[in-house]
């Protein structure tokens, strides 16, 4: 059974990483059309990034505190779904660091009850493996994301990009949600 979860985290993952890779070749002339430049992307990476790493910190130990794993991993992603509405909105780069700010706060709730999780389930004696697996599928994710977003601008237009954004979130959410419900159903 435990296996079982790992392969439903690992999906879940790839899906959290396929939308997160959405922005990176489309970045740059995303930042240009909202009347930025390159400081406007660094700072928007650079916000993203510390918000993220700080907020880990208490995040972290909160929700070792609180327990409770499962949930925080459906809320977060539902906050994710959220935030990423927000790139409808962004017509310039204060609205673009407010994006930022939301998707660095749902990366920081997310990613220590969703590691959390995953190494619960990971057999000791394969734990190499199975991050293996995580790094692995980490990276591949990206890939797709990227592909997947460049072609869609390309041919579609940014809306459009943010459309499939929302609905690969979308889809995560909800199998997040029946993963979660599996999980505590048999545990």
């Amino acid at each position: 059974m435990a296996k079982r979860f790992l392969i439903l985290l690992i999906i879940i993952n790839f899906l959290i990483i396929i939308a997160a890779g959405f922005m990176m070749p489309v970045w740059a002339e995303f930042v240009h059309k909202i009347h930025g430049d390159i400081r406007t992307a660094g700072n928007a990476i650079c916000i993203f990034s510390i918000i993220l790493g700080f907020f880990t910190w208490f995040t972290g130990k909160w929700e070792n505190q609180l327990g409770h794993q499962e949930i925080i991993l459906v809320v977060s992603q539902g906050l994710f779904s959220l935030s990423y509405l927000g790139y409808f909105w962004v017509y310039s780069p204060f609205t673009l660091y407010i994006v930022q700010i939301a998707l660095g706060i749902c990366a920081a709730i997310q990613a220590p009850a969703l590691f959390a999780l995953y190494e619960r389930y990971i057999p000791r004696s394969e734990s190499t493996f199975y991050w293996g697996i995580w790094a692995g599928s980490y990276n591949i994710a990206i890939g797709f994301g990227a592909l997947i977003s460049a072609y869609t601008v390309h041919h579609f237009g940014f809306r459009v990009m943010f459309e499939a954004l929302f609905a690969v979130s979308q889809l995560c959410f909800w199998f997040t949600l029946g993963t979660v419900l599996k999980i505590r159903k048999i545990c």
